[in-house]
């Protein structure tokens, strides 16, 4: 292998800037933390004759060279978690608590349940920390004075978690929810079903698709969703575009404005009324930000790359066409529960009813609230189902919610357990 390229201490990624399958694997190494190497094949002629050696074949979007010089071409997410000892098969079947999503929300209930000698599972289809794992620096944290980034949070919630003997299926993609008497399902795109006396769903949001023509065909070829923080350096000396007005697309302006020439905010409304203000101040005093408010995109220019965005003035309706190598989409995102079926009742969004808001008048629900009692809080619909964080409709989306959120489910699924325990001893 060419010394020059290889690194025995860190994971060596191959492939092409702008291949969907290259960013994919780039961020899914970021978000878990694990230190790599990039090489494009299209700037780095050592970089191609590497992975000709490999045996890259011209198919192939990317090549991850493992620090024992394993060599995986265009793997999949779950083999390349298995490969770095990121994920394990589940041990079992069944368990007292099946959480789905590794968010803040399922990270601190499984830290709690676990403290609690409880037995369980996590099942996250990425990376430990949901939307917050990807944030450069969360300020606003209860405890953190100077701030603490997403991925580090994450990842010491994790450790925390493992060391009270929660289990991990990280890169596994649940895709059902049922029931099966006393038990609740979750099955697997693998075909695995899992098993648990309880169900927590966390499985938060995911961003929202932005309608201007051209922005599908640049995705991952200069118009990305979210910030990939990986990604920063890429952009040195470019002109770089964000659209959005919450936190995450403030602190991820302020971490592309350290490599870019410049880094635009677009707005469609007149203020950043939904950002926190110790945020607004600091794009304030960052000389080559600019936020444009009243402005949005209504199309993206290029042939095989973004190279241009034609921007509207909400105001006026006047357009202007500029120069552009990046855009980031960041425009508030939706509830992750299609893998949920019919079974789970959400408002008229998509998040999941909890509480008193499965049994309202109002709420006809393809599956009724069926026990004799009221559901306790962040009960779904279904009996020993529950939801928090993001997921959850009216809750707030915040960090420290979504953790706070976690821990009061616990509350919640020890009581319904308890309750199966004594109708138990009664039958």
């Amino acid at each position: 292998m060419d010394t020059a390229l290889s690194d025995s201490s860190r994971v060596v990624v191959l492939g092409h800037q702008h291949a969907d399958k290259a960013f994919v694997v780039r961020d899914f190494l970021e978000r878990n933390v694990v230190p790599y190497a990039w090489h494009d094949m299209n700037r780095s002629e050592p970089a191609r004759e590497m992975a000709q050696r490999l045996g890259m074949s011209g198919d192939a979007a990317v090549t991850v060279v493992l620090p024992d010089c394993r060599v995986l071409h265009d793997p999949s997410l779950i083999d390349l978690a298995l490969a770095l000892d990121l994920t394990r098969p589940a041990k079992s079947d069944t368990y007292d608590l099946v959480i789905v999503g590794g968010g803040p929300a399922g990270l601190a209930c499984g830290v709690y349940a676990g403290c609690e000698g409880m037995k369980v599972v996590m099942i996250e289809d990425d990376a430990p920390g949901g939307q917050a794992g990807s944030t450069s620096r969360i300020e606003n944290y209860l405890g953190f004075p100077s701030g603490i980034g997403g991925a580090e949070l994450a990842r010491a919630a994790l450790t925390q978690a493992k060391g009270f003997g929660v289990e991990w299926l990280s890169a596994r993609v649940a895709n059902r929810l049922g029931t099966d008497g006393d038990w609740r399902t979750v099955g697997l795109a693998d075909g695995s079903v899992i098993r648990g006396r309880a169900v927590l769903i966390a499985t938060g949001m995911q961003w929202r698709r932005h309608p201007a023509p051209g922005v599908d065909r640049f995705i991952n070829a200069g118009v990305y969703y979210g910030s990939c923080l990986s990604e920063a350096a890429t952009v040195a000396g470019e002109d770089v575009y964000m659209v959005g007005a919450g936190n995450s697309a403030g602190q991820a302006a302020l971490a592309f404005a350290r490599y870019a020439r410049s880094v635009t905010m677009l707005v469609r409304t007149a203020e950043l009324d939904t950002m926190s203000h110790y945020l607004i101040e600091r794009l304030k005093a960052c000389p080559n930000i600019s936020v444009r408010t009243r402005t949005e995109v209504v199309e993206s220019l290029g042939d095989t790359s973004l190279t241009g965005l034609v921007l509207r003035d909400g105001v006026t309706g006047s357009t202007e066409t500029v120069p552009a190598a990046a855009l980031y989409l960041l425009i508030g995102a939706t509830p992750c529960t299609e893998w949920c079926g019919d079974l789970i009742g959400r408002d008229d969004h998509g998040f999941v009813l909890t509480g008193t808001e499965v049994v309202r008048d109002d709420r006809p629900l393809a599956v009724p609230w069926s026990a004799a009692r009221d559901p306790l809080l962040m009960e779904t619909n279904v009996p020993g189902v529950f939801a928090a964080g993001d997921v959850r409709s009216g809750s707030v989306k915040r960090v420290g919610s979504a953790i706070g959120q976690g821990a009061v489910a616990l509350q919640a699924i020890n009581e319904y357990l308890g309750s199966m325990v004594t109708a138990s001893a009664k039958s």
